[in-house]
């Protein structure tokens, strides 16, 4: 089977033997915090904004308060404000912290009483106390998104994010970085930080930026911290092209920690950039603009440990926007060397988990795709394409991952100007939760010029059982889709 690989000398490939490299800076590191200024606390969590209420769309959370060991932590909720939308009664509350090592005790109290409630996988456990209260345990860092109903009616989502302690943080009083401490900050929309010298934006833990970004043009930015961008406030939209936080032709990019709450469109988008590094990213977006998750339009890309929460698509690795008929290319490049890994997703609209390409006139090509969990069934697929441009998606890789819902795959080469086709699309090792004959997709080309060849399912696992044969599913394809396999091989569980 192909795998492949993934070209970078800044960001290097992370192997076995790199991650043992990482691993055992990060214990070095460390032990000299620890030797310079005493041992690390267990937990840390983030001051109190001050002033929220200035903000539109991010408050106080109404619907839970929660304690990380002896401490209380503020919880805030994010929503769209919009007064027409249709998801005015919906939003997420979210809280983050620093955990040195676990096991970590959280206590979330409820306004209402309690129905049931339905965790997202994560690594920890959790324990319904009382009628209010629900007690959590974090054993390592970990993303928990959960959904509790409640006795009177509704329900809420809750993510909760344990983080690593944050070993990067800089000093306001470091050149080039622009510094945000605890608080609430507003700087507009389409503000661009990095100039006058500024490489590095950094938002600390209890920061609350009030701003949509849009850089185009730079080298070696980064953006840094626990803090937040709120962009309720935002009246652009998706038809003028507009995200939350936009990047364009930029020369290495590191973005870590930093938490996205309605967004206006794209709530993170990476156009025609080189050498990318995403880490511990939070998207979350509600509401009526179609807020796509992520857009990675771009090569040498590493990105992971993310959860994204979105109305539309959660990553989309090349395309167009079409609104009201007309074309707007936001790609203009390759989009190629792609690595996603250790992501969780989830959708409350539309849209795709992964989708390869929306009518991209650039290539997608050399991707691998691990460890993501697909948490929620849209109208969409865990992977999908529907493409009319005219670039080629080749060679991409999914593997060691989990689909909470039937809707597996929906790959298609639509009617287009030239040539153009999809190759070597590999998902192995998939843990899907319906029954064989209950997964869900479509696979096909539309001409002898346009078509898909060299999809492979290998151990494909449907509610524990393996998928031997492209019949046992309900994925339909045409005479334009060809050499379509299924396989069983022996192989490690995820």
């Amino acid at each position: 089977m192909f795998v492949p690989c993934i070209k970078s000398t800044v960001i290097p490939k992370k192997s076995a033997s790199s991650l043992m490299y990482y691993t055992g800076f990060a214990i070095l590191a460390m032990a000299f915090t620890m030797a310079c200024k005493g041992p690390m606390p267990k937990t840390v969590v983030y001051p109190d904004p001050a002033n929220l209420h200035v903000l539109q769309g991010v408050s106080e959370s109404p619907f839970f308060q929660v304690g990380v060991e002896e401490d209380t932590a503020f919880v805030y909720y994010g929503k769209d404000d919009a007064p027409d939308s249709s998801y005015a009664d919906q939003g997420i509350s979210f809280l983050s912290f620093e955990m040195s090592y676990g096991p970590v005790k959280v206590n979330v109290h409820t306004m209402e009483p309690i129905d049931s409630f339905v965790l997202h996988p994560f690594k920890g456990h959790a324990v319904q106390a009382a009628a209010h209260q629900l007690h959590v345990t974090f054993d390592e860092p970990d993303k928990l998104l959960a959904t509790v109903y409640f006795e009177q009616g509704g329900e809420q989502k809750l993510l909760l994010s344990a983080e690593m302690p944050d070993w990067k943080k800089p000093s306001p009083k470091d050149k080039g970085v622009l510094y945000f401490g605890p608080g609430v900050h507003q700087k507009g929309e389409n503000w661009n930080p990095f100039t006058d010298g500024i490489h590095t934006l950094y938002l600390e833990g209890g920061a609350v930026l009030e701003a949509t970004l849009n850089v185009a043009g730079g080298k070696s930015i980064q953006i840094l911290g626990r803090g937040i961008f709120a962009q309720a406030f935002s009246t652009q939209h998706q038809t003028d092209g507009s995200s939350g936080v936009s990047l364009t032709n930029i020369k290495k990019v590191r973005i870590e920690g930093i938490t996205v709450l309605n967004s206006p469109g794209t709530q993170l988008a990476i156009h025609n950039a080189d050498e990318v590094l995403l880490k511990n990213r939070k998207l979350c977006g509600y509401g009526e603009k179609q807020n796509d998750g992520l857009h990675l339009f771009s090569r040498n890309v590493i990105a992971e440990d993310l959860f994204v929460l979105a109305s539309g698509n959660r990553i989309v690795l090349n395309g167009l926007y079409h609104d009201t008929g007309a074309a707007q290319d936001l790609a203009g490049c390759i989009a190629e060397n792609i690595q996603l890994r250790d992501i969780k997703l989830f959708g409350v609209k539309t849209g795709a988990d992964i989708l390869l390409s929306r009518d991209a006139n650039h290539d997608v090509r050399t991707v691998l795709i691990e460890k993501v969990s697909s948490l929620s069934p849209t109208s969409g697929s865990f992977v999908a394409a529907h493409h009319r441009g005219t670039g080629n998606i080749l060679d991409v890789v999914i593997i060691d991952s989990k689909v909470h819902h039937p809707n597996l795959v929906d790959v298609h080469v639509l009617e287009g100007s030239e040539p153009a086709k999809l190759r070597s699309l590999y998902l192995d090792n998939i843990q899907v939760d319906a029954e064989p004959h209950e997964i869900e997709g479509a696979i096909s080309g539309f001409s002898a010029s346009r078509n898909v060849t060299d999809v492979i399912f290998t151990n494909i696992s449907a509610n524990g059982g393996m998928v031997s044969a492209l019949d046992q599913m309900n994925i339909s394809t045409n005479a334009f889709a060809h050499e379509l396999q299924v396989r069983v091989e022996e192989r490690d569980e995820y």
